[in-house]
C-alpha cells in the first residue's frame, strides 16, 4: 500500500468524468500521464546535454523506448509522478538561477512524489546526500525539511482518519515485505524486459 497522494492529481479527471462519462474522464487522465512521460523524455535530454548532444540523444531515446517505461507511461501509474519530480528536482538544483527557491520547489515536488509512492523518499535522501557531499549542508536540510513538510501536508487528512493504520500499511508493511520465490535473475529480466528480446 502506498500513500494516497495520486488522488490529488486524479480528482479533476473524476470531476470531468462525473460531468461527462467515466470513460472520457479516464481517457483524459491517460493523456495527461502520457504528457508527463513525454516531459520526462525532454528533461532526460536536457540533463544529458550537460555532457554532449550524443549523450542526450542516447539517454532520451533509451528511456523513450525502454519497455517498462512504455508500459507505465501510457496510463495513470505512480511512477510517472516520481520520475518526473526527481528529474525536475535534479535540474533545478543544477541549473536554478535562484538556489534557495529551486531547493524549496524541488522539496515540494519530491514530497508530492513520496506522497504517491513512499519509495521516492530514496530520491530525497539521495539528493540531500549529494548536496551534503558538495558542502551544501544547509541546502540539504532545506530540501529534506521541505519534502517532509509537503509529504505530511498532503497526507495529514488520511493520517488523521486512519491513525496508526496509515503507518502500518504505508511504512511498516513496505519494510517487512514477505520474501517471494522470485529470483534475482527473474527480477532483472522483468526490469529490463529481457523476455521479449
Amino acid at each position: 500500500v502506498h500513500p494516497p497522494g495520486i488522488l490529488y492529481l486524479l480528482t479533476p479527471f473524476t470531476w470531468i468524468g462525473a460531468l461527462t462519462t467515466d470513460a472520457f474522464g479516464f481517457y483524459l487522465a491517460r493523456v495527461f500521464f502520457m504528457v508527463l512521460g513525454t516531459i520526462s523524455v525532454v528533461l532526460i535530454y536536457r540533463l544529458g546535454s550537460r555532457w554532449n548532444r550524443t549523450t542526450a540523444l542516447v539517454a532520451a531515446l533509451f528511456y523513450a523506448v525502454w519497455m517498462p517505461v512504455v508500459r507505465i507511461e501510457r496510463t495513470p501509474y505512480l511512477e510517472e509522478i516520481g520520475i518526473l519530480a526527481t528529474l525536475i528536482s535534479i535540474l533545478l538544483i543544477l541549473e536554478g538561477k535562484y538556489p534557495r527557491r529551486a531547493l524549496i520547489i524541488s522539496g515540494m515536488l519530491l514530497g508530492l512524489a513520496t506522497s504517491t509512492k513512499i519509495w521516492y523518499a530514496i530520491s530525497v535522501v539521495a539528493l540531500a546526500l549529494w548536496l551534503a557531499r558538495e558542502k551544501r549542508i544547509k541546502d540539504a536540510l532545506v530540501l529534506g525539511a521541505t519534502s517532509v513538510a509537503t509529504f505530511f501536508s498532503l497526507t495529514a487528512f488520511f493520517i488523521w482518519k486512519a491513525g496508526s493504520r496509515f503507518f502500518d500499511l504505508v511504512l511498516y508493511a513496505q519494510v517487512v515485505r514477505r520474501a517471494t520465490d522470485i529470483t534475482f535473475a527473474s527480477r532483472v529480466e522483468q526490469i529490463f524486459n529481457l523476455g521479449s528480446i
